[in-house]
Order: C-alpha cells, then structure tokens, then sequence
C-alpha cells in the first residue's frame, strides 16, 4: 500500500506472509542396522558372497524422511520525502519500522533398525521476534551545475538500523557511503558500516541437527597420554560431536570498502570496475573447521585445544557399560539432541572428545580486490555480451576463540583460496540465447594429507582447476504457432562441458575437496518453463 502524504511525502507498507511445508530430505538410506548382521543370520536370506540380485537384500535399503516447515510474517512501514533543498539538490529521508515473526517445525523419521519401521529421530520446533527501527539520509553535496573541478557529482548516504531479536539481543548498526563522479567516464565509490547477524532457527536449535559419532582421526601428536589407537593408519579413536548448538552468540563485522567504475565515452558499453574491500569478523558462526585434523599435529592441538577434550578410557572400562566410562564422556553420550550412528569402534579404545560443530569462532580477518568487466556488442546477426570477474583475496587470518592468537588459513586445506574467476559469453538473437562460460579456482597447499601404514604422506600443492559450462535456450513469444507456445522457454545445459576431472586432494576420508572441486564430472540438464 503507498499513500500520498502532505509537503510531497510518501508513506509505503508491505505486509508479507509465507509458509512452507517440505520434505527437506525424502530418500533411500542403506539400513547399517540390518547391515551389521544380514550377513551372518540366514534367517535373513542373503548371502554376501553371490553375485547378483537378491530377495534378502532388500532389507538393506531404508528410509529417511525429514519434515521441514517454515512460517514468516513481516510487516513494514517506511516514510520517505525531500527534506530541505541544497544548491547541489534535495536532500532525501527515508525513515521506518519493521515486525517480523518465524516460526520452524522440524520432524525426522527412519527405518533404520531391524523391524524396517519407521521411527521418529528428531522432533523440535522454534520461534523468534524480531523488532525494527531505520532511517537514510541521502545528500548531495556537490552537483554538475556547480562548476566545481573534477567533481560533477558527490553524493553522501547515511544510514542506521536497530534491531531487537526476542532470543539474541538488540544491536545497532550504522553504514556511511560516499559516491564521486570527478568525470562523465569514471566513478569512485567508498563505504563504511557494521553488520550483525543473529543466528538462525536452525542453527541456534541442537535438536534440528546433531550427531556424535565414535570416529577414527589421524594422530601425528607422538604424546603417549593421546595414544595412537590404530597403527595401520596412524589413526586414534575418539567421540566427535558435531550439528548445531544451543546459545550462540550473533556474529558481527566491521567492513570498509573503496572502488571504482570506468566507462570509457568512445566505448560506451564497456565498464570497468575494482574493488578493495575489508571486513573483521567477531563471533563469527561457522563449523569448526577441519575438527578431524586436531591431532594431526602439536601445531593444530594448540590451536584447536579448547575444543578437544583429554579422555583415556580406564583399564576397568567394559564396551557398552557406560558406568565403567570415564566420566568425561557421559554428559556427550547421554545427549538428548545427539543423534549416533552405527559404528565397530570399540569405546574403550577411544583418547578424548572433540566438541566441535557450529559454534562462535572468534576473529577473522579478510581483505581483497574484486575485479569486472562488462561488455555489449551489438552486430547484425545478434548481441555478444563479455563479462568477467575475478577475485583476489589478499589476506585471511583467524582465531578459532576470542582473544586468541591469528592464524594465516588462506590457501590452505579446509579454507578458503585466494584467486577465483569466472568468465562468461552469451549470445542473443530474438528468443534465440546460448552461453559458453569458463570457471576457475587456484591452487593450495593440501597440509591435512592421510598417513598410510603409520607414514603420514608428505604435504601437496593442489594445481588450479578450470571448468567449461555451456548452454542454449529458445523462448517463444513470437507468435508463432497461433501464440500457444507464447512463454515456453526450452533450455538445455552442460556443467564441466570438458568432463575435467577433479584434482586428487587426500586428506581426511575423501579424495576430493568438495568445498572447490566437483566430482561429479558432465552433467546435461534440460529445461522447460512456461510463463503465463
């Protein structure tokens, strides 16, 4: 709803309401508790050592279904005019309130146990409020009309934002952003401003994903109260919890940033632009990283030591009797949101927990250059458009608690690489469209290698990878056909047109790096849409 308000103010309100009802995850699942002893009961009718399909397989293939259900109101009201006149023109004032209300149901079942029936394994709802106030001030403070030198334009924006989360505080936030134009060709742009961001529903709820799982991980530590458990792999044998916490704090940043755009006059369709930008990050809400690498060296036990719990099992411990347990272990394995899945490991055998997943992670620290190019040429024959963008991350340093010592992670196993880019042609004539694109990710150094038969294999550089995608469209809307095929857009598209294989990165259990690499190799889709 807009209203016309006196003095040419303008009042503008949106109410939004939303809901969604899904199965975030319905699929087949292999029943690991049929499969722990199909092979040795014949009442189950399978035999391991045939080939071919049979009946008593079957029982191996369960089930999962998770419910997933959303629900959103906001309501917002904002006022905005001309507040007063500057020779370099009207200043502007926007100005409002906001309401907001989620709402999550989350419902998990599964047949994974003998009967094959479905049980229930999670079951948790959640809810937050969220109250708003804001206001913008735009000024101009220099125009063309002024004849000033190299400045046709400087423009000030001014804003600030308060928030109050009914289960994660109030915050505050300003942002400041100057624009000058110094020609018609370039531009220069600066920003300053704080951000936050509370945790979500999900993340802030352990009961909508949680799992504890008695694992194996490399242990390079050579400290005999941590002892190695499984010589073969250089491997001990621990409880490590990961999912979603309860009470985390929201995350915030502090982030500046100075670019610019260049339009050339005697190439008008080509723009240029870069950008440096800066953020510090506290609190920052993320999975603790590589939490299986945390014996792999003294290094990364200092680094990740409050996150690892020291526990050898005592000579009286009897496997499955929790009461000859070290006590350490009781509060993690008696977790009501814990969710365990089947495992050989003997728990007598394990040295210590790692209490990892989401988590407030401290410090981070980031800065870089983000470059791009845009370019149209039209032709007789159809339009040709570039585009191309690339970043450059200069600098990554973390701590992974607060107050505690910065770590370089950048190019290294687990984070984030320094160098992307993307570049990208796409043609159009009439409802006629295709796209060749090509994407790449820089090397980094692999410091999480495995160890094999007690060696721990020396560390790697993982080369650069580069991907082609490809695509062709048509749209009718021509006409053509007596207008009945009038919206209907067909698509097809290839992923990795190349079919370029991923680069081998062990470390861990995998062989790919899933964060920057894909496995799966060519992937053809095809599309069909009609709009009406």
């Amino acid at each position: 709803m807009t209203l016309e308000l006196p003095k040419d103010y303008r009042f503008s309100g949106l109410l939004t309401y939303g809901k969604t009802d899904s199965c975030n995850v319905c699929q087949p699942q292999v029943n690991t508790t049929v499969a722990n002893v199909i092979a040795s009961n014949a009442s189950w009718g399978f035999t391991p050592f045939l080939q071919g399909p049979q009946a008593g397989a079957q029982a191996l293939v369960g089930g999962f279904i998770q419910q997933y259900d959303t629900v959103l109101f906001d309501a917002v009201g904002k006022v905005d005019g001309v507040l007063f006149d500057l020779p370099a023109g009207a200043v502007r004032l926007a100005a409002g309130a906001e309401y907001s209300r989620y709402k999550l149901y989350l419902k998990a079942q599964n047949t994974l146990n003998l009967a094959g029936d479905y049980q229930v394994s999670r079951f948790t709802k959640s809810d937050r409020d969220v109250k708003s106030a804001f206001g913008e001030v735009f000024v101009p403070i220099v125009s063309n009309d002024m004849g000033v030198p190299f400045m046709q334009s400087l423009d000030l924006s001014a804003a600030v934002r308060y928030d109050s989360y009914s289960d994660a505080g109030d915050t505050t936030n300003p942002k400041i952003g100057l624009t000058w134009r110094p020609t018609d060709e370039l531009l220069i742009r600066g920003s300053w401003g704080t951000s936050f961001r509370a945790p979500t529903l999900i993340e802030a709820n352990p009961a909508t994903v949680g799992q504890t799982n008695r694992v194996y991980v490399s242990n390079g530590l050579n400290d005999p109260t941590i002892p190695i458990t499984n010589v073969s792999s250089g491997q001990s044998a621990v409880l490590s919890r990961t999912g979603n916490t309860e009470g985390l704090r929201p995350e915030s940043a502090t982030i500046w940033s100075l670019g610019g755009d260049y339009r050339p006059n005697y190439l008008p369709s080509l723009k240029l632009s870069v950008t440096y930008y800066n953020v510090r990050y506290e609190d920052r809400i993320e999975n603790l990283p590589n939490q299986t690498l945390i014996l792999s060296s003294p290094e990364n036990l200092e680094l990740y030591k409050d996150f690892f719990i020291k526990a050898p099992q005592p000579t009286t411990c009897v496997n499955g009797d929790y009461s000859t347990y070290n006590p350490a272990y009781l509060p993690w394995l008696t977790d009501k949101n814990a969710v365990f899945s089947p495992s050989t490991i003997n728990d007598c055998s394990m040295v210590g927990i790692i209490a990892g997943g989401r988590l407030n992670l401290g410090e981070v620290k980031q800065s870089g250059l983000d470059f791009g190019a845009n370019y149209l040429h039209e032709t007789a024959f159809g339009d040709f458009t570039f585009n191309a963008s690339f970043s450059k991350v200069l600098n990554l340093e973390k701590s992974v608690v607060a107050g505690g010592p910065l770590f370089d992670a950048l190019d290294t196993y687990g984070f984030q690489v320094s160098e992307r880019g993307r570049f990208n042609v796409n043609y159009r004539r009439g409802g006629l469209s295709a796209n060749l694109s090509a994407n790449y990710v820089g090397s980094y150094l692999n410091d999480a290698t495995i160890t094999v038969n007690g060696v721990k294999l020396p560390e790697t550089e993982i080369p650069t990878w580069t991907t082609w995608d490809a695509g062709v469209a048509y749209s009718f809307e021509d006409g053509r056909f007596g207008g009945v095929l009038d919206g209907v857009r067909l698509a097809v598209n290839v992923q990795n047109l190349s079919d370029e294989q991923p680069p081998i990165v062990l470390s861990g259990t995998t062989a790919v790096d899933l964060g920057n690499h894909n496995p799966f190799g060519r992937v053809w889709s095809l599309e069909l849409t009609k709009a009406f």
